[in-house]
């Protein structure tokens, strides 16, 4: 799913309008980004956390040359779910089971 289809969806569930979703995605989406930027960890409870780790400099091999060459050490934006996600991805949907507004972004948006 990419973001227009989550918005667009978001919208039609909860009957807002898309704008009204698209502008707090891109808000919540830069208030992530810059907090890994400054290397601050973001947690949302239940649902994961989003936090920065560093990939150690390692050695690779230029592929014209076949000279060995060294990779730097790079910082890289890592998610590590939550109890409630992994739970909710692990469990299958009963059959006549109803569904309900009761849900982990349902908590987050209202």
């Amino acid at each position: 799913m990419h973001k227009e289809e989550l918005v667009k969806q978001l919208s039609k569930k909860y009957r807002r309008s898309q704008k009204h979703y698209q502008e707090a995605l891109t808000e919540i989406l830069e208030e992530i980004t810059d907090q890994l930027k400054q290397g601050k960890p973001v947690h949302l409870l239940g649902f994961g956390s989003f936090y920065t780790r560093m990939r150690k400099p390692s050695t690779g091999r230029n592929f014209k040359t076949k000279e060995p060459l060294t990779i730097p050490e790079v910082r890289l934006a890592a998610f590590r779910p939550g109890k409630l996600l992994k739970q909710a991805v692990r469990k299958k949907e009963q059959s006549g089971s109803k569904k309900t507004k009761k849900g982990l972004l349902n908590r987050f948006l209202h």
